[in-house]
């Protein structure tokens, strides 16, 4: 399954980040993409989570974990996808 850019932004702001937007720049977005199609197709939550768990050096001090954050990447992709 491969996201649009659009839907991809969509996801990620919704689960991660409000505040990420185009300004990231477009080599950026097209990794986030790979990453979330990566955590979307991954076979459980747990297996998303490995996936991302490098994407904050910090996942405590943010109060959040990787399991967490690829429970909401995967909800919010089956809302954005009409899934």
């Amino acid at each position: 399954m491969q996201l649009t850019l659009g839907q991809a932004m969509l996801i990620y702001q919704r689960a991660i980040d409000k505040t990420a937007d185009a300004g990231e720049g477009c080599t950026w977005w097209e990794e986030v993409r790979g990453e979330l199609e990566a955590v979307i197709a991954a076979p459980n939550t747990a297996a998303a989570a490995a996936l991302i768990a490098w994407w904050h050096q910090v996942w405590k001090d943010v109060g959040d974990t990787p399991a967490r954050a690829a429970g909401r990447i995967r909800r919010h992709a089956a809302s954005v996808l009409g899934k």
